[in-house]
């Protein structure tokens, strides 16, 4: 959608180091167009994130249970 859709690595990956100077409104953006585009490799993607976020959230606060 946008131009700068070109500087996501994993969309363009022989853009090679240049793909990591990307704005956070950039990359939201991206996000964005993603899940209006493929939407299913977007849920498989945030699902994974999810859970990750998830599994950290329990470890950190089983080490903090653990503490007392």
């Amino acid at each position: 959608m946008s131009a700068n859709n070109q500087y996501i690595p994993f969309d363009n990956e022989d853009n090679g180091i240049s793909g990591f100077h990307i704005s956070a409104s950039d990359y939201g953006m991206h996000l964005l167009d993603k899940v209006s585009t493929t939407a299913l490799a977007d849920e498989v993607y945030i699902r994974r994130q999810m859970k990750y976020i998830f599994n950290r959230v329990c470890s950190i606060y089983s080490f903090f249970r653990s503490m007392h």
